[in-house]
């Protein structure tokens, strides 16, 4: 396997002041670290190579150190941050953290039509803070993390199109459900996913409209090569990653094998134990990999940065 570490994915906190039908990550109790250990952590992933940190949750805006933890990842150890937020009650926060030096902030919208959504608050707060932001003279790098499911898969034409006009990117996320076998993110949801023949048909036609849009110019982030590969594993969600690129650390310092799959590098392994224990940590995450049945999620980082090689 290719392992080159150059982003991270930090989990700084599993609380969350919502309760999204499809999210488990409440169901597992971690402390969180402190900040001192954090500003530690951030220090070893930049020494391992990472350009760019992506600060999730739970919901990462509910971390007592939010603004302090933001400007030490972009002042000090400069490097790219980006946070992705459910947008609950936090308008004010975003802007501070924004001028704290973040780099740009994700939200999750799926469906204009709200009642649809897989997320109807979520959709709504997402919505809402674009347009506080944007009637704030606040123009950062917005980019919206839509989850294309059997739901919208006829409607995010539009979505894309709504967001492009707004200067927002999509970053599209293919709905798949449970072939990987054990994860803590995702609940199986069978009424979301792309399971039937027809489900399949109306989801490659999208892709096919995604790709034109991108070639077009509309601000798509994800790589002609992922929605393309993504055809042709959507069905039997067999696409496997091939190494390691984005480091996944969780709430309490563990390191987990991706953003889904529970292996044994999440017992074993703690962001302090590199980089002295970063041979054994690949070859343990190897293992867990070859474990996977496969899925998308991961591989679609996998996807991008093989554009970069």
């Amino acid at each position: 396997m290719y392992n080159k570490i150059v982003n991270a994915g930090i989990r700084i906190t599993r609380r969350c002041n919502m309760k999204c039908m499809y999210c488990n990550i409440q169901n597992t109790v971690r402390n969180d670290l402190s900040l001192d250990d954090w500003k530690k952590a951030i220090d070893i992933i930049k020494d391992l190579g990472a350009r760019e940190i992506v600060i999730l949750g739970g919901e990462p805006t509910l971390y007592d150190n939010i603004l302090e933890l933001v400007s030490y990842i972009t002042q000090h150890a400069n490097l790219t941050c980006n946070l992705t937020t459910n947008a609950f009650d936090n308008f004010d926060l975003v802007k501070q953290l924004l001028n704290n030096g973040l780099n740009s902030i994700g939200v999750s919208i799926d469906n204009l039509d709200i009642k649809n959504s897989i997320s109807p608050l979520k959709a709504k707060n997402g919505l809402k803070l674009i347009d506080y932001l944007l009637s704030n003279e606040i123009n950062p790098n917005i980019t919206n993390y839509t989850v294309l499911n059997k739901k919208n898969v006829k409607s995010i034409i539009d979505l894309i199109t709504f967001m492009n006009k707004k200067g927002v990117s999509t970053y599209i996320l293919p709905f798949h459900w449970g072939n990987e076998g054990t994860f803590d993110h995702r609940k199986n949801n069978e009424q979301f996913a792309f399971v039937t023949e027809e489900d399949i048909k109306n989801y490659i036609t999208t892709i096919d409209k995604i790709i034109d849009m991108k070639k077009k110019g509309f601000k798509i982030k994800n790589s002609i090569e992922f929605l393309e590969n993504s055809k042709k594993h959507i069905k039997n969600l067999d696409w496997k990653c091939d190494g390691l690129s984005e480091l996944r650390i969780d709430s309490d310092g563990s390191l987990v094998c991706c953003c889904d799959m529970l292996g044994k590098v999440n017992k074993r392994f703690n962001i302090f134990d590199l980089p002295k224990e970063l041979d054994e940590f690949y070859l343990m995450r190897e293992q867990d990999a070859k474990n996977c049945k496969g899925c998308l999620w991961p591989s679609s980082f996998e996807a991008e940065l093989k554009k970069r090689r």
